[in-house]
């Protein structure tokens, strides 16, 4: 595991505290997290996160790894790792299963930019100060998939490749942005990952908040418009698993619930006409697709 910790290089990095790790785990346990993490893909309970913010799918049940991996993931949260980390913010951390898991994009996986919830799920005293990445597959660069850490002016992200046993740990606030770039269609394998959280007991009541995505720069207009009424549903949705105490497995379940329909209709109907202004604009500036522009000249000629 990790000797030592470079506390002031995570301090000042830029564009927010962070620390890349080459070989973080020995080799073999790097290679049993890869190979039960290629076990499991054919299996049922992941959790699928499809929406236009993001897609991928995560298992989030590491207490049912195979021992192998079971025991390495355990050695993240043990008391001698955490106190190593508890170092990078000063603070005593501990680790908590809320969110974490193995996680899978496929081709054409997406992760917008976004800031990760604070506040942990169940307990409002925990509030949220580490994530830790841990890059799995060898991954060739023309796939895409690169971990993107952004400053709060959007001006340019640091890109971080993936690599095998290549650890990420960054410090979570209101404004550590970070996404993933598309993965690409001829990617023939799921780019893999182990994430893990570790969270500061406060005495204070930690305000629910979803994840809060931001468009990139380069961004259509129609996108944008498409990103803000996703970030309105997912509102609804981190209240749902807030209220109910739902795990992402079944929240989406609730969210089928008659009263919800409602109010995801009204959303729809709301920004219907946001998003056909921007779609048209798209459309004028050369940006659209050529046939839902054609489709939309033909509507508007009726």
């Amino acid at each position: 595991m990790i000797a030592s910790l470079d506390v002031a290089a995570f301090r000042s990095a830029k564009p927010f505290p962070h620390l890349v790790l080459d070989d973080m785990l020995p080799a073999g346990d790097a290679e049993a997290l890869l190979e039960h993490s290629r076990e499991l893909s054919g299996r049922g309970g992941w959790v699928r996160y499809q929406h236009v913010n993001e897609r991928k799918r995560g298992w989030p049940r590491l207490d049912l790894l195979p021992e192998p991996a079971r025991v390495v993931c355990e050695r993240m949260t043990s008391t001698a790792f955490l106190r190593e980390l508890s170092r990078l913010v000063d603070v005593e951390l501990v680790a908590d299963a809320d969110g974490a898991g193995l996680y899978e994009m496929g081709p054409g996986g997406r992760l917008n930019v976004h800031v990760d919830f604070i506040a942990h799920r169940l307990d409002r005293h925990l509030r949220r100060r580490l994530n830790l990445i841990l890059f799995l597959e060898r991954w060739p660069a023309d796939y895409g998939g690169e971990l993107e850490l952004w400053p709060d002016d959007m001006s340019e992200p640091k890109r971080i490749s993936p690599a095998p046993n290549r650890a990420v740990i960054f410090e979570t606030t209101r404004r550590s942005w970070h996404g993933v770039s598309p993965v690409s269609l001829e990617a023939v394998y799921p780019r893999r990952t182990l994430a893990l959280y570790y969270y500061e007991r406060v005495p204070e009541l930690q305000r629910a908040q979803a994840t809060r995505y931001r468009p990139r720069p380069w961004d259509s207009l129609s996108k944008r418009a498409l990103m803000a009424l996703d970030q309105l549903a997912l509102e609804v949705y981190a209240r749902v698993k807030r209220a109910t105490g739902l795990s992402d497995a079944r929240a989406g379940q609730a969210m089928g619930l008659g009263v919800l329909a409602a109010i995801g209709l009204a959303l729809i109907l709301s920004s219907a006409y946001m998003i056909l202004l921007a779609v048209r604009g798209d459309c004028e500036d050369g940006r659209g697709e050529p046939a839902i522009c054609a489709w939309l000249d033909a509507g508007l000629a009726r």
